[in-house]
């Protein structure tokens, strides 16, 4: 469209020039006409730039090194976004992102390793037990008479170290409070980001009306130039 629109102010500023030399308009409707084609022509880099920029978006997501996409697509219509998108309750929305998700399964892990340095506070007690061969002869040795074995209750309290596992706790807790507040900055984070694409698209589409009244009136000034 903006090339199009470049062409058709080209042929704009041709009549210009010519209605200014026959002396029948002003020198300003000439320098209009330039200001106005090359405010659409600095127009076309800056959407070239935007689409291979969405091109090499699209690039990521197919998990490829990024290349030019144009030839695949083909040169079909430009699809149109639903006029409303099914968002949902905020939190559920932010619970289905796979960031926000991981960061929530590491709060539990180190919530869970809280739990196991504090494990080291209490006694264990456990039941342990052996099983072999015993022989004073070596040719006897794997013989069933030689099979023994011996079971009995295991005891151990680290009762002495109780500094250090305190000690242990407390980094965990402090390692769990950093996480928690990764967390919390990631929903932020995803909060914004969310609600900045929200707005992006409700404002996109009031764009899209006025741009297609500025198409509407552009068609019309191109039919009036050319007719005078």
């Amino acid at each position: 469209m903006a090339q199009r629109n470049v062409e058709l102010q080209e042929n704009t500023l041709s009549l210009a020039e010519l209605r200014f030399r026959e002396g029948k308009t002003t020198k300003l409707d000439v320098t209009q006409a330039q200001e106005n084609l090359a405010a659409t022509k600095a127009l076309v880099p800056q959407l070239e730039i935007a689409l291979r920029e969405a091109l090499n978006a699209l690039c990521v997501l197919l998990g490829v090194p990024p290349y030019n996409l144009e030839a695949e697509l083909g040169s079909g219509p430009i699809p149109e976004a639903p006029s409303q998108v099914a968002i949902g309750i905020p939190a559920q929305l932010l619970a289905r992102r796979p960031d926000v998700r991981r960061a929530e399964r590491l709060v539990a892990a180190q919530s869970a390793r809280i739990g196991i340095a504090e494990s080291d506070l209490y006694p264990r007690i456990a039941i342990t037990g052996t099983i072999g061969y015993e022989s004073q002869n070596l040719p006897s040795l794997f013989k069933g008479d030689s099979l023994m074995g011996s079971i009995g209750p295991g005891f151990r309290w680290s009762i002495f170290n109780y500094g250090r596992i305190r000690n242990n706790v407390r980094a965990e807790e402090a390692r769990f409070r950093q996480v928690v507040l990764r967390y919390q900055q990631l929903v932020l984070k995803a909060h914004q980001e969310v609600e900045n694409a929200i707005i992006r698209f409700l404002r996109a589409q009031e764009r899209v009306r006025f741009l297609e009244d500025g198409v509407k009136a552009a068609k019309e000034s191109v039919e009036l130039a050319e007719s005078q």
